[in-house]
């Protein structure tokens, strides 16, 4: 049966109803009903019964789908954003495009199902099985939370699921190859017998996981956090992995005194320092000069850099959860996609680099888009003309802080502390958890 909107209005607005234990409530019960292309955003779904319904192209961003039964449905291109999946049935859905940012997909059922479809007025006994497995090529679960669900046996080819997260979850045998794993968690998860050949995992925390007969061949895994990882029974010779302090062309002091020769003597003498893809975990370089050094996807894990000069640095994709930067100078420094979860900020200073171009001075901004600040020490820094877009900063401090013209564009700013900060010329579009 196919639903224009007014009857899905309708047979929603029921089930609400139904939800609230209100009069003229009725739970919502459809199998293999078409339900597509519909606006449903923002509604009550909690425990509908919609097996095998075609949802096409419909729009349910913000909804709560808490216990739904959506076993062998259609997802194609369907907009999910934000919703609270918690506990849904999706076995056997298809979700080729289907973009799930920022949902909540704790206890999941993910697995391969059998959809039974029927044969006209035939009725149940006369269903036919089709085994299939859940299908998410092409589809957007960034930002997801996917922690303890079941996802054996599923097919996420080509699938962006950045900063995603994994803890605790079942994965084993799953087809994802080719994906965006930037920045996710996957904390104790099992992954035994997965295919994660070409996929990206900078700034992803494998601590704790099983990587029994994984397929890592041509995956990134520089700056991934291996920590206590069950690793006897993988190859992770065929994938890309951080270099050691001992894999680099010089000892780290004389590389160090080479790129300060190359500041001092604008490029004519010394070498610039590339420390790109190398770990380099507790490290001291407190008071170094460091400034337009190629550091992305280094791994600074604890790191001591109190003082230290990275004007127009790249630390894009780096990995320093922990490190000690206070004071530091950061100005115009990239820092895209980097895990900054707890690290020490107080009193650094990112505001613009100005660059002379020719006649004119041109300000060079320092970038922080969709890096990850969630607990972060911001306090009394100069932020000024920052972007911070797409940027998590849950429950950090950035009390008394000069934060003037700096973008948070879609951040999310959940238990942010801006008492005190100047916030003038802010652009808070689209954040969330700010409050003006």
């Amino acid at each position: 049966m196919k639903y224009d909107q007014k009857s899905a209005d309708e047979i929603v607005e029921a089930h609400t109803r139904y939800i609230l234990k209100q009069k003229g409530g009725a739970r919502l019960k459809l199998t293999m009903a078409d339900m597509s292309g519909l606006n449903l955003t923002g509604r009550n779904l909690e425990e509908a019964d919609m097996p095998g319904t075609d949802l096409t192209g419909t729009i349910l961003a913000r909804s709560n789908l808490r216990g739904v039964n959506l076993f062998g449905a259609n997802l194609t291109n369907t907009d999910l954003r934000r919703c609270d999946l918690k506990g849904a049935d999706l076995r056997g859905a298809r979700m080729r495009g289907a973009n799930f940012e920022g949902a909540l997909l704790e206890s999941v059922d993910l697995r391969e199902g059998s959809l039974l479809k029927s044969h006209g007025d035939a009725g149940i006994a006369n269903h036919y099985k089709d085994d299939r497995k859940t299908v998410m090529t092409a589809a957007s679960f960034s930002g997801a939370n996917f922690n303890s669900a079941k996802l054996s046996a599923n097919l996420f080819l080509g699938t962006d699921l950045s900063y995603a997260q994994f803890k605790g979850a079942k994965l084993i045998g799953a087809e994802m190859a080719n994906c965006n794993f930037t920045g996710a968690d996957f904390a104790g998860a099992d992954l035994t017998g997965s295919n994660f050949a070409g996929s990206s995992f900078k700034g992803a925390i494998l601590r704790g996981a099983v990587l029994d007969n994984a397929n890592f061949e041509g995956a990134d895994l520089t700056t991934a956090m291996l920590q206590d990882a069950k690793v006897d029974k993988v190859n992770l010779d065929v994938a890309a992995m951080s270099r050691t302090l001992e894999e680099l062309s010089l000892p780290i002091r004389q590389i160090i005194r080479s790129h300060f020769e190359w500041i001092q003597t604008v490029g004519r003498t010394g070498i610039q320092a590339d420390l790109s893809a190398t770990d380099l975990s507790g490290i001291k370089l407190e008071s170094a000069d460091l400034s337009a050094a190629n550091m992305s996807s280094t791994i600074l894990t604890q790191a001591q850099l109190r003082r230290t000069k990275l004007v127009m640095s790249d630390l894009s994709g780096a990995y320093c959860e922990g490190a000690d930067f206070r004071a530091a100078d950061l100005r115009g420094i990239a820092m895209k996609e980097c895990n900054l979860v707890g690290v020490n900020f107080e009193e650094v200073d990112a505001s613009p680099m100005i660059v002379e171009a020719g006649k004119r001075s041109v300000p060079w901004g320092s970038s922080f888009v969709n890096a990850n600040l969630t607990g972060a020490n911001m306090t009394m820094a100069n932020f000024e003309g920052a972007d911070f877009s797409r940027a998590i900063l849950s429950r950090a401090d950035l009390s008394g802080t000069n934060l003037r013209g700096a973008k948070f564009i879609e951040a999310t700013l959940t238990n942010v502390d801006l008492s005190l900060a100047e916030t003038a010329g802010c652009d808070f579009t689209g954040a969330i958890g700010y409050k003006s």
